[in-house]
């Protein structure tokens, strides 16, 4: 994975700017990060330092899939923006984006000098989903199809400088017609055997990782539907509102959400569970 290095060095009254948007990446040969070319400590600094993954080179070059980006320095503060950032790919939102990295770092060498290497401990600026279902009905479940997720907050504004991301969710709701993502129909023989015992879980979607904006989830309409397609021909669509879950009001960033389904024969029920989303550590 590639990362955007933006860096100030306040020295005096001037500020200079020895890291423009410059490219970091993993040296296989050397087991380590690196930058070209190389750049030296100046002494007596305060270095403020940020970083964002994946690598967003100005204009036509970005590496994201979608989104406008540039880039600036405002007042001495290296800035990278991104504008319309879609976090599917196109207009086909299969919720399979990319991971969205973020840190910043102040080193203050105006009284001494460290030239120990800079850690970046990247953070996620995503929120990340895992849905999973179990059957506890009496009829094998053969299949899922038709599987939407709608009423997401999809487009947002990003903002990175080298002390604070921000992200601001636009209001674009996807509607039922035009779903945030959908999954090849999932089979198996069978796909969900009857009276699975508790913790037999399996995913709902082909992966497991879907990233999306951190955004309000409770008193909005976010509305997760599949079919279960059972032994005999007898299919079952269902509709859940994830809102419904009074335990959880928002996804926050760096956080995984798992979801757990249980279809009875009677009814589903489901619960959601909060963990936190692993760190990736980098040293400059």
């Amino acid at each position: 994975q590639e990362i955007s290095l933006l860096g100030t060095a306040l020295n005096g009254g001037s500020t200079l700017t020895p890291f423009e948007n410059t490219r970091l990446y993993y040296d296989n040969s050397n087991t380590s990060w690196s930058y070209a070319p190389i750049r030296y400590w100046i002494p007596q600094s305060l270095y403020t330092f940020g970083a964002f993954s994946p690598y967003t080179a100005d204009g036509s070059e970005s590496k994201l899939s979608n989104g406008s980006v540039s880039y600036s320095a405002v007042s001495g503060i290296p800035t990278l923006n991104i504008s319309d950032y879609n976090t599917g790919k196109g207009d086909t939102f299969d919720a399979r984006s990319e991971d969205l990295l973020f840190n910043s770092y102040t080193r203050d060498n105006t009284a001494s000098n460290d030239y120990t290497a800079v850690p970046l401990e990247m953070s996620h600026l995503m929120a990340n989903l895992f849905f999973r279902l179990r059957n506890t009905t009496n009829t094998d479940i053969t299949s899922l199809s038709n599987i939407y997720l709608r009423g997401l907050k999809y487009k947002c504004d990003i903002t990175i400088d080298p002390t604070v991301a921000i992200l601001t969710p636009k209001e674009d709701i996807v509607e039922e017609s035009n779903s945030y993502f959908t999954s090849e129909t999932r089979t198996g023989t069978p796909f969900l055997p009857k009276g699975m015992a508790e913790t037999e879980y399996k995913p709902l979607f082909d992966c497991e990782n879907l990233t999306v904006l951190p955004q309000d989830v409770h008193g909005k309409n976010i509305i997760l539907l599949f079919t279960a397609n059972f032994a005999g021909g007898e299919s079952t669509p269902y509709s859940i509102n994830l809102s419904e879950i009074e335990s959880l009001t928002r996804w926050q960033e760096g956080k995984n959400y798992i979801y757990n389904f249980t279809i009875s024969s009677k009814d589903i029920i489901f619960q959601v569970v909060e963990v936190p989303w692993i760190e990736h550590n980098v040293d400059l």
